[in-house]
């Protein structure tokens, strides 16, 4: 199977995970992600995107994978899967609020110099710095994404199974339609992350 496929294997298989019902699961992405465990209290302060995405990528066995295990703020940063956008890396190459030292190359969607597939990486960077993994390119277009520390957006009704405490880590694994292509996401930044097969 290669990499992309066992990407959207597994992150499919995890469609749903709440804290309510998967604890244990949630901690597992942190754990893969910061290289230390961390109890529910602490993790609901975190919103864990790239602990959900590092733990595919390490089911996966990626090659080259991103760091693990780095002090604060860099194990949160999602610059550590970015090591170019657009060809070019090195000093000064920013988008959001991260510096880029990873392992993959990006591809902003505004440029339109790259066609996203299963298996890659999407990144929201005005969009509280998401990162997901795309599901599925549909024929107009769009994504159907799988997304950690997620859920319906606000007008889009409520969910049961967004944790209570209504932290910054309170989502579940969602799975979502987007259009990135849209002036809003092109605007803010969005970047395709590519994963090699």
């Amino acid at each position: 199977m290669s990499y992309v496929d066992s990407i959207v294997y597994y992150a499919s298989g995890e469609e749903g995970i709440n804290w309510k019902q998967n604890e244990s699961r949630i901690l597992e992405y942190f754990q893969s992600s910061m290289g230390i465990a961390y109890t529910k209290k602490s993790a609901l302060t975190i919103s864990w995107c790239t602990c959900f995405v590092m733990w595919v990528l390490e089911q996966s066995q990626m090659d080259p994978m991103p760091d693990v295990g780095t002090p604060p703020p860099k194990n949160f940063s999602v610059g550590r899967f970015i090591k170019s956008l657009d060809g070019k890396s090195g000093p000064g190459n920013a988008a959001g609020s991260h510096s880029y030292w990873g392992v993959y190359d990006a591809w902003s969607v505004r440029a339109g110099k790259y066609q996203p597939k299963a298996g890659d990486l999407f990144y929201l960077p005005s969009f509280n710095d998401h990162i997901g993994i795309i599901e599925e390119v549909l024929s107009n277009g769009q994504i159907v994404t799988l997304n950690g520390n997620s859920g319906p957006a606000k007008g889009e009704g409520f969910d049961p199974r967004f944790e209570a405490s209504a932290q910054i880590g309170s989502g579940f694994v969602y799975r979502k339609t987007r259009n990135l292509r849209d002036g809003k996401a092109m605007h803010g930044g969005a970047c395709w992350i590519e994963i090699p097969d």
